[in-house]
């Protein structure tokens, strides 16, 4: 399984904003259980009870992106290049929004960072339709926590660190898309302070993704940037040590608990 194929944030809201009424009914059901958590979530945020980001929601949206990806892969004519270009203008749209200016600015800031990644691994032939299936079918079944545990067997620890952060600022991209698309179909109505809360939280995983993916030279900085597709992951049925890692502490290396 490549790294690439676990960091395509913008697939879980496409499904919810463009593609619903095509699902099949158990890839509409869990979509509409995470759309539901991240909703009544914001009602705790807008009441000073909860966070807007927790590991848990992070985990489920890892589960729905792959499910996601591997449905994706059956529809002949979709491309991931151009559903990114569709979505821009989209929230270009929600700028007309007074109140939620900012917050629209913040993801567009997100969403081209990933439109310049996903460009960069076009370029390396990670969206190929081959290449996607198979990444699709090797990562059907594994969890978030288990994709980081995978990392951390697979490969050096500073290299492991930076797919985990990445992965995880790629999926709170999608959560703050799916919470602003949420708020606008519902017509939920937030505070300043929660529009702020969400604002910085794109802004900042947009800040994370892209500096990550420099790091690890999915875009151009160095000479001779990393080849993504190459850094495959085992299977967590493959890796021997698994018991052993499941007992460690992974809270300072990948922030799970």
């Amino acid at each position: 399984m490549t790294a690439s194929a676990i960091n395509n944030e913008m697939i879980c809201f496409q499904l919810r904003n463009n593609l619903y009424h095509s699902l099949d009914e158990g890839l509409r059901t869990a979509l509409d259980k995470v759309s539901q958590k991240i909703e009544r979530r914001l009602l705790l945020v807008n009441q000073g009870r909860a966070e807007i980001t927790s590991e848990g929601i992070l985990a489920e949206l890892f589960s729905l992106r792959l499910k996601a990806f591997q449905w994706l892969t059956h529809k002949a004519d979709f491309d991931y290049l151009h559903a990114i270009e569709q979505v821009v203008p989209q929230v270009e749209l929600w700028k007309a929004n007074e109140r939620m200016r900012e917050f629209a600015e913040n993801i567009l800031f997100a969403l081209r960072c990933n439109q310049r990644v996903a460009y960069a691994l076009a370029k390396q032939g990670s969206f190929t339709g081959e290449q996607m299936a198979n990444q699709a079918q090797q990562a059907a079944h594994i969890s978030y926590r288990q994709f980081v545990t995978a990392l951390h067997v697979a490969l050096a620890p500073e290299t492991a660190q930076k797919i985990a952060d990445l992965t995880r600022a790629s999926l709170q991209i999608e959560l703050v898309m799916l919470a602003f698309d949420i708020i606008a179909d519902k017509k939920t109505e937030l505070s300043d302070r929660t529009i702020r809360k969400l604002s910085f939280l794109a802004a900042d995983a947009g800040q994370e993704y892209m500096a990550t993916a420099l790091d690890l030279g999915i875009i151009k900085r160095r000479s001779k940037p990393m080849d993504f597709n190459q850094m495959c992951v085992p299977e967590p049925s493959d890796i021997a040590e698994e018991h052993k890692l499941a007992n460690l502490d992974l809270e300072a290396s990948a922030d799970l608990s």
